[in-house]
Formats: structure tokens, sequence, C-alpha cells
């Protein structure tokens, strides 16, 4: 398939042509977006209208290889491009070619690019095994995999064993799920029909007691189906914020098949030649990772002058010690279950179910392994997943697996960088920044560097001999679009994803950040200054391969610079590659095309972005937010939104949208229209009002933004949490002391209030981004209480070092007196040998009216006590830890009114979380029921479609109806209650939490409002939608399959029936 378009190549006055006609598209994209919303004008244009909506439920996917508008005639003299044709398609198709991929094809004798669309199904090889979490669900697997495990029984060293049992498990499970699961579309399909065909039989006669039975059991087993398939798709898409039981199978589908197109790998381009050949792709790129993967035998000078760090003789040791159950079941416990499993094909999820089983064998494999540093290759082997860094990739340098160093604060480099650059411009002095780029920074690591540089920093032989095992041993494997291709061992790099490979690399770097401070300290390069007495010179900024360079605009600095990348290549194997490195010129440099020849880098320009963030920008520029706001778009577009519900978006909302502007808010203040327009993206989503129809918002965003105790969502409000996560800023500048961004900050500004905060920074001096972190210290510091050491950081009146309040404020007459109002607690602490005394005195003598307040002065100053020796420190009010939490400050700073709110009774419940958005929903009266339409100035006939007896209200449809009435009565009566219905869904909730239930277990007692109310209102939607109607029998059937669904989901031993359900309401 294919069609004319993807560039457009003519003259100038063409393209003058092709952007007005490109303005009048967008304009009648926005007149199409308008027509949908106005329902009063609609009648207009249908035709209009019909294609706008036509747009909406159509997609379109990526291009491969996507470069449009190349101009190949020299006599034109103005390029332009424009994306003219495309293919659409409904979602459904997506189905059906999981691996749709729009390709464009050469420009033969027109000036338009043909477009093809490939619709995937190559078949690249058998693929590996993979172990699926939904077989946990199935009943007795614990048994069965204990059964086998233990009947397996194989010499060797304990890893070998393990590997061994684990090779033969796999044969075990394939054979268990051809006879268990089989396919399981056929088994729903299988089911469906079993369940039309008793349902038809009914349309005849009455079902006997056996019919109902196996119709009952045959709903029962659908559902466990189709939780199997959602947790197998929930699986492949890696989509961790949602849970199970939620019914999202379909949006977990289209998630793992976005995965795989993404992923494929159709044509790959090597040396200038295009490889399309499945078997001569999969050769190339084992072939380049292997050459990647091999040391090139070169002798490596040592850096012995090099100054280094030296770890503590007791870190050291403690680094030796044996490896403990405790901390080994800690590891697994806290991984992800569904991570994408290595070579074995078991998930963490099938280690952490089994651990009971297997943790013996495997504490036997950390005992060996501590003893003799060694273990079975075979347990590490690797799968490399490439892939793709930008959309469109074929060239083979384009793909690389993702590594991420995490718990260092990244913050903290971006800080100091724009604080040093701040300085510098104020200063006028000219300089530079010299971005640089790493070549293949983990995979050119060489081991005898890491090794030698573990060595000079004190790392024992046995760590070293540890750590050599881990990378030297592990074998690598490709996945190419599914399949594993090559199996060769490595001779330097450390592997990308490794949690270990970070740390390691974060060593490797550190020679090169003491080379350069040997150069700035022999005054080879200058850095730049920051502070005004005595200033700190920072010369460069490293965080794992993120180098940032800050020197003179001087040739000879630059020189110099180059002669340590080089030296530095030449002892780690690391290379700087210049052609990709940057040089930014910092004020006036006019030589800079000269400065940048030096290095062979290219010329840059401020502002720049540094570690996602941008630097010498100015931080109220509603510009650097725009990539933020764009991402939150992309993750709103197309079908993402159409397979979601609403509990489903909450937790989206929660776990991944809210999280995505959270690196930007952590540093910078965020503008108010910025943070409107991140609500608005954030509301619309929530009540499905991106790009369709019109959704009513039906609770406001001030009542979304409350905690979930207070009766809100807990979505936080993000400018007060912007300024809870900038106040983690303060809480480190008072105690971390030793921290270098501290100390940079503490010159720049000066310090105040003991060393504990900054001066404010008046007039133009100082950046932005610092001073406005330091406004939120009046209210930050009314949070926070200190504990005396020597006393020598605490103002003695100023200061809540003893009591609830500062002296100053709970005695201010006689603070008033005071002879020495700033003095120090240390300077008016007296020590006489091992006698203590205070050492305060007044401008006048006590009259006797203040006496006794002066007695409890002296019991309150006497309560505590300092030492000579001991350290000041702070503590955190509002934290049992007394360490600073961003949530509990956030919590402060909102003040949310306190009102009792029936929480637990509405989210506690395990049913599925659009259940529970469904109920917090109609707790507080907002479900779009009729009179709430009517609120809404919509004409429609007030009625209950339930009874036909009464206007319809959200409490009398599911209390006060008579269906639901006999419901509810139908409920008490197998809970034996006697019950008096209350006037509100929200009263019947708090009654419920309130009442001490005799139902076993209870999670069972919470489930039954959830389930009764979800029930009626499917009814209700049957009756009002559908023109279907249940009989009240048939609805207490529903409820009480619907609740033995949601139980089971919930036990570890499910009820095998409703008769048995119904046994354990009745007790």
């Amino acid at each position: 398939m294919s069609g004319m378009g993807d560039g457009y190549v003519g003259t100038a006055q063409d393209a003058v042509r092709i952007r007005k006609l490109e303005k009048q598209r967008e304009a009648e994209r926005r007149k199409i977006q308008e027509l949908k919303d106005k329902s009063a004008s609609s009648n207009d244009q249908p035709g209009l209208l019909q294609f706008g909506k036509s747009l909406a439920e159509v997609l379109e996917h990526a291009f491969k290889k996507e470069t449009v508008g190349l101009v190949t005639r020299e006599e034109y003299v103005e390029k332009s491009r424009s994306r003219i044709d495309r293919f659409l398609f409904t979602s459904s198709v997506e189905d059906h070619f999981n691996l749709l991929v729009q390709r464009r094809l050469p420009r033969l004798c027109s000036d338009h690019f043909p477009i093809q669309l490939d619709c995937g199904h190559v078949q690249w090889g058998r693929r590996p095994f993979r172990f699926e979490n939904m077989w946990l669900k199935s009943e007795g697997f614990l048994d069965r995999v204990k059964g086998w495990w233990d009947s397996y029984s194989f010499r060797g060293s304990p890893s070998f064993v393990v590997a061994s049992k684990l090779k033969a498990l796999k044969m075990d499970l394939k054979t268990s799920n051809a006879e268990e699961f089989g396919s399981l579309d056929a088994r729903q399909a299988s089911l469906l029909a079993t369940i039309k065909l008793l349902d038809e039989l009914e349309d005849d006669r009455p079902l006997n007691e056996s019919e109902r039975t196996q119709r009952d059991q045959a709903k029962i087993d659908f559902e466990k189906t189709m939780l199997m398939v959602e947790i197998c798709w929930r699986q492949k898409s890696r989509a961790l914020w949602l849970k199970d039981g939620d019914k999202n199978t379909k949006y977990f589908h289209q998630i793992a098949n976005s995965h795989r197109r993404k992923n494929l790998i159709g044509q790959l381009a090597v040396n200038g030649e295009v490889f399309t050949d499945p078997s001569e792709i999969s050769s190339r790129i084992v072939e380049f990772y292997k050459t990647l993967f091999t040391d090139v035998g070169v002798r490596r000078p040592t850096l012995d002058n090099l100054p280094c760090i030296q770890l503590d003789s007791n870190d050291a040791g403690s680094l030796d010690r044996v490896f403990t159950e405790e901390e080994v079941a800690e590891a697994v416990q806290n991984m992800n279950g569904d991570k994408a499993p290595g070579p074995d094909g078991f998930s963490l999820a099938f280690f952490q179910f089994c651990w009971s089983i297997l943790k013996e064998d495997i504490m036997q494999i950390f005992h060996h392994f501590h003893e003799h540093g060694t273990f079975s290759h075979r347990l590490n082997t690797t799968f490399i997943a490439l892939i793709p860094k930008k959309p469109g990739s074929v060239e083979i340098k384009d793909f690389r697996p993702i590594s991420l160093v995490t718990g260092r604060q990244i913050l903290d480099s971006v800080l100091i960088a724009n604080e040093c650059l701040d300085s510098r411009m104020k200063l006028g002095d000219p300089g530079v920044l010299c971005k640089l780029d790493l070549e293949k920074a983990y995979d050119h690591v060489d081991w005898g560097f890491l090794i030698y540089m573990l060595r000079r920093c004190g790392f024992s032989q046995k760590w070293r001999r540890w750590i050599y095992t881990c990378i030297s041993t592990a074998k690598f494997s490709f996945l190419v679009n599914g399949t594993s291709c090559g199996f060769f061992p490595s001779s330097r790099g450390l592997r990308q994803g490794d949690p270990l490979s970070p740390l390691l690399f974060i060593i490797v770097m550190d020679a090169l950040s003491r080379m350069l401070t040997r150069a700035r300290d022999g005054d080879f390069i200058s850095g730049f200054a920051v502070g005004r007495s005595t200033p700190i010179i920072t010369s460069h900024v490293l965080f794992a391969d993120d180098t940032l360079i800050l020197c003179g605009a001087d040739p000879s600095q630059l020189w110099h610079l180059k002669c340590v990348f080089v030296w530095f290549q030449a002892a780690s194997g690391l290379k700087v590659n210049l052609g990709k490195s940057e040089l930014v010129p910092v004020g006036s440099v006019p030589n800079v095309e000269e400065l940048a020849g030096v290095l062979g880098c290219k010329v840059a320009g401020l502002p720049m972005s540094y570690l996602g963030l941008p630097l010498g920008a100015f931080f109220k520029n509603l510009a650097i937010w725009n990539g933020i706001i764009e991402k939150m778009e992309q993750h709103l577009a197309g079908w993402k939104r159409m397979y979601l519900s609403k509990g489903a978006r909450l937790t989206l909302i929660k776990s991944t949208l809210f999280n995505l502007p959270t690196y930007y808010l952590s540093l910078l203040p965020i503008p108010v229209g910025v943070a409107n327009r991140m609500e608005k993206i954030q509301r619309d989503f929530l009540w499905g009002g991106v790009g369709e129809e019109f959704k009513y918002h039906l609770v406001s965003w001030d009542r979304v933004c409350k905690p979930i105790r207070c009766g809100g969502l807990g979505i936080k409000n993000l400018v007060l949490f912007n300024q809870a996560l900038l106040g983690k800023w303060l809480w480190r500048y008072a105690s971390e002391k030793d921290a270098l961004w501290q100390k940079i900050v503490e010159s720049k500004y000066g310090g105040m209030w003991g060393g504990w905060c900054t001066n404010p920074g008046q007039g133009p001096y100082g950046s932005n981004l610092w001073k406005y972190i330091r406004r939120f210290w009046p209210k930050f510091v009314d949070l926070t209480y200190f504990k005396v050491g020597n006393g020598a950081h605490l103002k003695f009146w100023h200061h809540q070092w003893c009591g609830e309040t500062p002296l100053k404020s709970r005695f201010p007459e006689l603070f008033h007196l005071a002879s020495l109002p700033e003095a120090s607690v240390k300077d008016l602490a007296l020590f006489e040998g091992s006698n203590f005394s205070w050492n305060v005195s007044f401008t006048r003598s006590v009259q006797d009216w203040e006496l006794e307040s002066v007695a409890e002065f002296m019991d309150v100053i006497y309560s505590v006590l300092p030492s000579q020796e001991g350290v000041d420190s702070i503590y955190w009010k509002l934290s049992s830890q007394k360490v600073f939490s961003i949530n509990s400050f956030y919590k402060r700073l909102s003040v949310p009114v306190d009102e009792y709110y029936p929480w637990k009774s509405v989210w506690k419940p395990l049913s599925p979380s659009k259940v529970n958005f469904f109920i917090w929903t109609a707790s507080l009266g907002k479900v779009l029921m009729i009179d709430n339409l009517r609120k809404r100035q919509l004409v429609l006939l007030d009625w209950c479609c339930m009874c036909k007896e009464a206007g319809e209200s959200i409490d009398h449809l599911f209390l006060h109806c008579n269906i639901a009435r006999e419901l509810w009565n139908f409920v008490f009566t197998l809970l034996g209650l006697q019950w008096v219905m209350p006037r509100h869904v929200l009263e019947l909730l708090a009654c419920w939490s309130g009442c001490l239930t005799r139902v076993s277990p209870t999670a069972l007692w919470g489930l039954i409002p959830h389930c009764l109310l979800w029930v009626i209102w499917r009814e209700r939607n049957a009756r009002s939608f559908e023109d279907t109607a249940r009989s009240a029998q048939e609805i207490k059937q529903l409820f009480l399959t619907v609740l033995l669904e949601w139980t089971n989901a919930s036990r570890p031993l499910p009820f095998s029936s409703i008769f048995e359900l119904i046994s354990q309401l009745s007790l």
C-alpha cells in the first residue's frame, strides 16, 4: 500500500503558497473542534461535524526514517517541506496488525515522496521462554512448584544446581501451561458459548439446579480467565501503575503493541549499507556489539600520583561481611515483579512468590560466592534489548540500552552550575562552558583501570575479586524483535541496566574529576569563582557521564583541557567525543570559534539544557516549561485515554502524569499560568474531556485536591507541591554542611541564623533561583526545632532549642531586658570543671512582679544542658523520624479544612479502582443522574427508571427506591441484621464503617455496599440506555456473583461457589 506525500519541493513562491495552505488547514481543524463543542449549531454543518468526529476516532502511527522535504535541485533558493499524505485507521486495526509501521520511500519522478504501510508479521525465529505472572493465580501453583523443585537432583556448585533446576522447571511449567491454560482466547470463547447456550435455554424453560450451577460456574471461570488475560497483557505492557482486576486489558494490549512497534528493527544501516533480511540484521548487530565489548589490548598508564578518596577501613570491612537471608529477601521483595526477565525467562514475581521454596538453594549460592568469589556463568547471562534513542532510528548507533543513576542528588549539579554561571555573568569576565559527550561511556570502561581505582580507593582484595567476577563472567545475547541472537563474552565495559554499573562508573569518572581539579589547582584552567570574601572556585560539575567544565576564554586553558582528555582516555578507555561536545560562550567571547577549534567541538549558546533542566535561563519565562507540557499532552494523546476507567485515570495522574513536572518542580519555581495549564490538562483527562465529546467535571478541582481523608482524591496542588519540594533545599542547606552545593550557596549569599540559612539576597545580586527558595524560610523554620550540642550555632533567645517556642516569644519581657540578645547558647553556657551554670544577665535588676517569670525562665533553660563537644542539629516537627519530608510540609502548606469523611469505607475495600472512584462520586452526591443533569439546565423528565414512582436522585436510586430497598433487605437478611436506612449515601458509608461487623473476613464486609451500589448503577444504566431490565431475583443473583468475584480476587483461598459465600455471610 502506498500513497504520494510526505514532502513537497518547489520554488520560494511555492513555499509561500504551501504555508498559506497549511494555515488554512489548521484553521479548518480548529473550526472542526469548535463545532464539536457547540451543540446548538451542530445542525448547520453536519458533514463537517461527522468528519471531525471521524478524525477523532482514527489514529496515525509515526514514520520510520522520517526526514522530510529535502531539496535536490540547486536552482531552488528556499527549501519547503510539508506532510501532505498519511495513513489513518481505527484502533481495531491494531488488534490484527500490531506491528503497523509507515515508511517513506525514495522520490523518483515526482516532488512528492511515496509512503508505504508495512503490516508486519515477520517471523524472526523462536522466542525464548517467558514466565507468565498469570500462572501465580492458578490454584495450587505453589504446591506444584514445591513438588517439582524438590524432585530435581543435580550435583555441582550451588549456582550450577539452581541454574539446572530452573532449566528443568521451565519444561514442567510449559507442560502445565498447555494442560491447564492452553489458549486463553479459546477458553474464553468456550465459556461464553456455554453461558449463551444456557441463557437461550432459559428463554424456553426454567433451568434446573444443575444447569444453574453450571452457568454460575461458567461465569466465575470466565471472570478468572479474563483476569488471567489482563495479567498477561499487563506484564507485557510494563504498565506498572495499574493494578490487576480493573478491566484495562484493552489498554494493556495497546501498550504492548506500541512497545513492539517502537522497538521493531525492520531495517538496519551499517556503514551506509541498509539491511532488511532478518538474519543479516541479527548478525550485524551481534558483530557490532561483539567488537564494541572487546578490549583492544593496549597497555594503559596509571595515575599513581593522583590523590584519591580513601574508603574508611570500617566501611571497607562491612562490605565483606557474610550475606544474610534478611537482606537478600529484602532485595528480592523490593524489586518490581513485572520487570523484564533475564535469559532464564523467570520474572521477579516468580522469585518473590516462591521465595519460601527457593531461598535455601539461593542462599547457598551467596555463601559459596562469599567464600570462593565464583558462581556459574549460567547465572550471569544477559539479554540486551536495543531501544531506539529517537523515532525513526535506522543506524545501529541510534540503538542503545538505557541505564539510570539512582539515589544521587542530580539537582545539586544543576544548582551549582546555575549559581556559578550567574556569578560569572554578573562579574563581567568572559568565560566558556564545555559540555562533554563521552562516546559509548559504559561500554568502553577498561576493567583493569576500574579494579585499579577500587584498590586506590581502599576497597579490600576480596571485594575487588567479587566485582571482577561479576563483570568478567557476563555473557551477552541480543533480543532483536523478540528473538535472541548471539551469545558471547566481553572483555571491557559495564552492563547498562545493571544496578551495580552506575556505582562503578562513578568511581571511574572520579579519576577525571580529580584530574580536572589538579589542572585547576595548578592554574592550567581557571574555573568560575563564587562568593565575595572567600570565593569557591568551581572548574567542573559531573553527574555520571554528564560533564560540564567551566573555564576562562583562553586558548591555552582549552589546550590543557584537551591534554587532560587524552590522558584520561589512555588510562580508562573512555573517549571524549569532541565532535558532539559543545562550547558555550559566557559573556563577550569574540574568539569563540577559535576556542572551539582548539577542542574540535561545536559552538552553542545560552540558555542551554544540562541534565534535562535549563541553564542560564530566566526562570519566570513560561517557554522553559513548554517541553513538560508537551510531554503531558503526549501521554494523553490518541488511544491511551480510550481504554481507561476513571479509577485507572486517577492512578495514571498520580503515578505518571503528575510525576512528569516533578523534576522541574524540585528546583524551579512554577509560574501560576503554567500551573493552571497543567491542572487543566489533569482535570480534562480525569473526567474524559481531552479531545473527546464534552464531559462534565463532576467534582470541583479544589475538592479533588483535598487529601483522601478529607473527601478528596489526594491529587496535589502544583503550586503548593512546588513550594514543598523547594523546602527540601532549606532542610538540606541546614543539615548538609559538607556538601559542595551548600558551601557554594553559603559563600555566595552569606549565612545567618547561626548558619542554618542564607541571607535573603538583595537587589540584583544572586540568582533568582536561590532567592526564590530562600523566601520560604519563615514558613519552614516554624516547623523545626533544634537539639543543643555545644550551642555554637544556636541563638539563645531566637532559636527553639528548649520548650515549644523560642525563649524570646515565651518570655518577651525578659528578652527586652537581655544584655546580650544576639548571644549564642555557647556564649551563655559556663563550664567550671564538672559544674555547669547559665551566665544570663539583664540590663537592670529584676523587679518583684517579675520574679515568677524569672523562676519559670530558669526552670526552662536548666531543663536542657549543652555539652562542650557535641554538634548542634536541626529536627523536623511534623515527622516521627524528626527528618524533613516533602509530604508533611505539603500537608501543612495546604492546611485542609477538618471535616469528617468516611474515607476508609470508600477507598479501603478491595474492589476495582473504578468502583471505588464511583462510590466516592456517589458519596459526594455528584453522579450524573437526572437531578444533577437538571441542575445543569438540561430539560429532562424527572422519574426513576427503576421504580417509576418518584424522581431520580442519588439517594433515592441507591437507598429508597422500591427495588433498592428490596436488595438492601435481602442483604440484611443474609447478614442477620436489623437496619434503619440512612437518608444519604454518605451516611450509609459512615454507618457501615462504624458498625461492628459479624462477617469474617472484614474485607468481605467492606465490599458489600460497593458491590450493591455498583450493581444498582449498572442496572439503572441498562434500563436507561439499553432498554433491558433484570428481575429483582436476577439482580440479587448478579450481586452475589460480582461479590464472589471481588472477594476471590483478594483472598489467598477463594470461595469455591456462591453457596459457600452465602454460608459465610450467614454465620
